[in-house]
Formats: C-alpha cells, sequence, structure tokens
C-alpha cells in the first residue's frame, strides 16, 4: 500500500496507537510531523518510508520510531530533523542533504547508514550495538554508547564516547 503525508500544517500522532507500514510511505509537504504519548511509527522489514522535504519528525511528551526497513530522504537538499527517539535495525539511506537523528537514538545490529547525503547523529545520548555498516555517518555532538562495529566510513567532528566500546572493523575508517 502507499501512505502520501502531504499538506502544509503538522500532522499529529498521539496516545497510543501505531503508524504500521508495510508498504511505503511518502512524506512530501511542508508539514512537520509530531508524535506524543507513545504514539510510534513502525517501519517494518521490506517497507519503506521516504522523506522528500525539509521538515521536522518531533516528540512532544513521548512517541519514537521503529525501523526495520528503509528510512530514506530522496529530496530535499536542507536537513531533516528527527527528535523522536529511532529505534533502528534497518537501512538509513539519505540521498540528499541531511538528516539528523536526535536523542536517545538506539542503532543495532543490522543497521547500514548509505546514500550520497549525510546522516547525522547530532544530540544527547544514543547508543550503537552490533554490527553497523556506515558510508556516510557523521557523529557530530552525541554522547556515544553502546558497543558498535563499525564497517565503512565515519567521520566523528565533536561528541563524547560515554560508556561501552567503539570498534573500529577491519574494513571500517574512523576520521576524527
Amino acid at each position: 500500500g502507499l501512505l502520501n503525508i502531504i499538506g502544509s500544517t503538522a500532522k499529529d500522532l498521539n496516545g497510543t496507537g501505531n503508524l504500521v507500514n508495510f508498504g511505503t510511505v511518502v512524506w512530501s509537504g511542508s508539514n512537520d510531523i509530531q508524535t506524543a504519548n507513545s504514539a510510534r511509527i513502525i517501519n517494518q522489514p521490506g517497507a519503506l518510508f521516504d522523506i522528500q522535504n525539509n521538515q521536522v519528525l518531533s516528540i512532544y511528551n513521548g512517541g519514537f520510531i521503529t525501523n526495520h526497513g528503509t528510512l530514506r530522504k530522496s529530496a530535499g537538499g536542507g536537513i531533516t530533523i528527527i527528535t523522536v527517539p529511532l529505534i533502528n535495525s534497518g537501512v538509513l539511506d539519505v540521498q540528499s542533504g541531511v538528516v539528523a537523528y536526535g536523542a536517545n537514538s538506539q542503532f543495532h545490529d543490522g543497521t547500514a547508514f548509505t546514500g550520497a547525503g549525510t546522516n547525522l547523529v547530532y544530540a544527547g545520548t544514543v547508543s550503537f550495538n552490533g554490527a553497523i555498516a556506515s558510508a556516510n555517518l557523521e557523529l557530530g555532538g552525541a554522547n556515544i554508547g553502546g558497543n558498535g562495529s563499525f564497517s565503512g566510513v565515519v567521520n566523528w567532528t565533536s561528541g563524547t564516547l560515554g560508556s561501552g566500546a567503539l570498534t573500529i572493523a577491519s574494513n571500517g575508517l574512523l576520521n576524527i
């Protein structure tokens, strides 16, 4: 199935409900998306959540995103900011511009940072656990925790290594 998120007014997910995607979501409007009170967006394996703008997916009193499929930014040369905690084991494919992930995000085994744009982890405490593949990850201000093993290229421009271990695999490159 297909869900188009369009228009210019904010879209609010509130309460304990879930927006579960097994197909394709296209977010192309000039609107922000807000989650509140434990509302969740769940992108299932094989599903695509395609961002085609430079808007904000924000948190208001709870909520988070779980991505097991592909979260892609295919249009919009600027920054899309995701302040909602992201729980990820899928592909984060930034083809254009920047996607910035905020506090309390968790990147688990199977996470792949791909694309010609930039995946930016910028704020708060985030964790990396398991095998993480990267073509374009920038650690730019977060407090890093967990036990992640990185292959590919990671650029660390600012932030702190907190608890745990950040391991660079034999096919990895960390630029500090």
